[in-house]
C-alpha cells in the first residue's frame, strides 16, 4: 500500500469516529431527574411526598425511600411511623431515577415527637373495690333481757362492733342447784321499730352447779341494728 493510500485511510478514521462521538453526544443528552419531596408530619408519624421531583426531558420511573431508621418504600408517596420515647430528628432521603437510567438524591431531616403522656389529677378518686368489703359496724346496740328462765342468771354481755365480724359475749351463771347438759341462748336482732331483721343462737354443754360460763352469740353485719334481745334461755339436765 502507497503512502497515499495509509493518509486516505488516517483521514478516513478520524471522520468516521469524529461522527460517531458527535452523532453519539447528539443522541446521548438525556437531562438527570430533579429529585425533591415534601413531609407532612403527625406526632410520630410521617407521610412523604415525591410530587415536587420531576424530570425536565423525561418522566421518572422509580422512587426510593430511606426513613433514616432503617425503614424504606418504593413508592411516589410514602407514610412511615417511628417508634421512639422521646423527640427526636430523622435524616430522610430520596432518590428518583428517569425513563433514561438518570437518577438524583436528596435528604432532609425530620423532627417527630411521640404524644404527651396524660396527666394524672392531683387527688385522683380510689377506685372501687371489685369485691367491695361491708361498711365499719355501728357501735351503741343495746341489749334487752325478756327470757324467763330462771336457772341461767345473766351476769354481763356487751356487743363488740369494731370487727367485720359483730358479736354479743357474755357472763352468766348456773343457778339451778345441779348440773346442766345443755344450755341455749336465743338472741332476735331488732331495728329501730322492734322489727325482727335477724337471730342468733349458742350452745353450751355441761354446766355445773353454780358455775359461771361465757357466751358468744354472732349477729349479722346489718346497720339498722339498734337492739339485741336476749328472748330465751332454753335449759337441758340429762
Amino acid at each position: 500500500m502507497s503512502a497515499s493510500s495509509y493518509v486516505r485511510l488516517a483521514i478516513t478514521t478520524l471522520i468516521v469516529v469524529g461522527c460517531a462521538v458527535i452523532l453519539g453526544g447528539c443522541f446521548n443528552s438525556n437531562q438527570s431527574p430533579i429529585a425533591a419531596f415534601s413531609t407532612t408530619i403527625d406526632g410520630l408519624t410521617v407521610t412523604f411526598n415525591a410530587s415536587p421531583s420531576h424530570d425536565p426531558d423525561g418522566s421518572i420511573a422509580t422512587y426510593h425511600w430511606e426513613f433514616g431508621d432503617g425503614g424504606w418504600a418504593n413508592t411516589a408517596t410514602a407514610t412511615h411511623t417511628y417508634e421512639t420515647s422521646a423527640a427526636r430528628s430523622y435524616t430522610v432521603s430520596l432518590t428518583v431515577t428517569d425513563n433514561n437510567g438518570a437518577s438524583d438524591a436528596t435528604s432532609s431531616s425530620v423532627q417527630v415527637t411521640p404524644p404527651a403522656a396524660p396527666i394524672a389529677p392531683v387527688n385522683p378518686t380510689p377506685a372501687p373495690p371489685d369485691d367491695p368489703q361491708p361498711s365499719p359496724p355501728q357501735s351503741g346496740i343495746s341489749v334487752i333481757i325478756t327470757a324467763s328462765e330462771s336457772e341461767i342468771d345473766i351476769l354481763s354481755h356487751d356487743v363488740d362492733t369494731s370487727g367485720w365480724i359483730w358479736t354479743l359475749t357474755g357472763r352468766a351463771r348456773n343457778v339451778s342447784g345441779s348440773e346442766l347438759g345443755t344450755v341455749f341462748i336465743h338472741a332476735r336482732l331488732l331495728d329501730s321499730s322492734d322489727v325482727v331483721l335477724n337471730s342468733s343462737s349458742d350452745m353450751l354443754s355441761d354446766i355445773t352447779a353454780g358455775a359461771t360460763f361465757e357466751f358468744e352469740l354472732w349477729i349479722s353485719e346489718d346497720e339498722r341494728i339498734e337492739t339485741i334481745e336476749i328472748y330465751e334461755i332454753s335449759t337441758y339436765t340429762f
